[in-house]
């Protein structure tokens, strides 16, 4: 597992799967190198940072500091669906998922047959695994723009100013009504993610 080598040279282990804040969370452990937020774009933290000479590999020892980022599963599939299909309509797949409703319904078999898809909804205990205790801290999304934030200062000595959020895709997942039944299909869905990670996901 690679860690990033702050500015203080602490050493830092990030876990955070895609749809979770990936992109910020990059952004904002990479400004105090790049001097700026990085574009709103697919990244690689580790290939930006070795850019830089400050990523390490951790197999024969810990960071200093250990973090996770996770996400509401529902928030997260929304913004899969939002993002992968309707902006980016990967892999064609608006020839077949024709609605929010469709999607879920095949969820299970876009899984097993479209790797973006499949990638972009893995449980996130796939990347964080479930030793909750293995984590220093443990951030939601929501925390990004504050607490985040402010742990970084607190690890690393840098002030980091927020990103800002992607505001094409945020009015396009308010718009996506959500029923009591899909939220009870998703919370089963994902209930691996529930049981260790759901005291995390409304901070």
């Amino acid at each position: 597992m690679p860690a990033i080598i702050l500015p203080n040279d602490k050493t830092l282990e990030v876990r955070v799967s895609t749809k979770c804040g990936t992109t910020t969370v990059e952004s904002i452990i990479c400004y105090p190198y790049t001097k700026k937020h990085m574009a709103r774009k697919a990244s690689n933290i580790v290939r930006n940072l070795n850019k830089f000479s400050k990523s390490i590999s951790t197999t024969d020892w810990e960071p200093d500091f250990k973090i996770a980022v996770v996400r509401d599963p529902v928030k997260r599939l929304v913004s899969a669906y939002a993002d992968r299909i309707e902006i980016k309509n990967k892999e064609n797949l608006q020839s077949t998922i024709k609605s929010w409703e469709n999607f879920l319904d095949n969820l299970q078999f876009l899984q097993e047959n479209s790797h973006d898809i499949s990638k972009h909804t893995i449980p996130q205990v796939a990347r964080l695994g479930t030793s909750v205790d293995y984590f220093d801290r443990i951030f939601s999304t929501r925390q990004l723009s504050n607490d985040f934030l402010d742990y970084m200062k607190d690890i690393s000595g840098e002030t980091i100013p927020p990103t800002v959020a992607h505001a094409t895709k945020k009015n396009l997942t308010s718009q996506i009504q959500i029923t009591k039944k899909q939220i009870d299909f998703i919370k089963e869905f994902y209930a691996v993610d529930y049981k260790f990670y759901s005291a995390y996901f409304d901070q």
